[in-house]
């Protein structure tokens, strides 16, 4: 064999320079995801804790009133697809006196069909309470995000490396050719 091809080249150099990169950002992305997945599980756990405190919170706040609808909804309503119907309802207080008030329906009525409401203490109408469900749907949800945006953040940076040591092995391998070739081939005197 020729002299000097078994000598530390400079694309030996590199290779192996961009092999200890490698690594050592293999082992860092490695270690990202499992950051990644300790953080996901934080705001799942986070934002369900969250999510059913408020629920608790709204369930102690707002009681279930019936009240009659004062108008037919199909008539006084402009509807947008998919939403809840706007409606005009009347109930009795925690006061035993009338009240009247707009919310929303999910069912079209007629005018003295019965419905259920929420009401506050003071006899304010609300929206339903958060229920579990809602709380383990918004963590469901929470989780998703940060799992995707987590994801997507650690393949990014690995694409990014795995790209550029990619770059540095094929710069080492042209290097070595452009040493071996003229060998190898014959071109070159031994």
């Amino acid at each position: 064999m020729a002299k000097g091809l078994h000598t530390a080249s400079t694309a030996d150099r590199t290779r192996r320079r961009a092999q200890h990169l490698e690594d050592a950002g293999t082992v860092l992305l490695a270690v990202l995801l499992v950051l990644a997945a300790a953080g996901c599980w934080a705001v799942v756990t986070s934002v369900h804790g969250a999510t059913t405190d408020r629920a608790r919170a709204e369930a102690r706040q707002r009681t279930a009133t019936e009240a009659v609808l004062v108008y037919d909804i199909a008539a006084s309503g402009s509807r947008v697809s998919g939403q809840p119907y706007p409606a005009t309802v009347r109930w009795t207080g925690h006061d035993g006196l009338p009240h009247t008030g707009t919310t929303r329906t999910e069912l079209p009525g007629d005018a003295g069909d019965r419905v259920r409401v929420w009401t506050t203490a003071d006899d304010r109408l609300v929206t339903a309470p958060v229920t579990t469900a809602d709380a383990v749907a918004a963590a469901v949800i929470a989780g998703v995000l940060v799992a995707i945006t987590a994801g997507a953040t650690v393949l990014g940076l690995g694409a990014g490396l795995y790209r550029w040591t990619g770059r540095r092995f094929a710069q080492a391998w042209e290097e070595d050719w452009a040493r071996v070739e003229p060998v190898w081939t014959g071109r070159a005197r031994q």
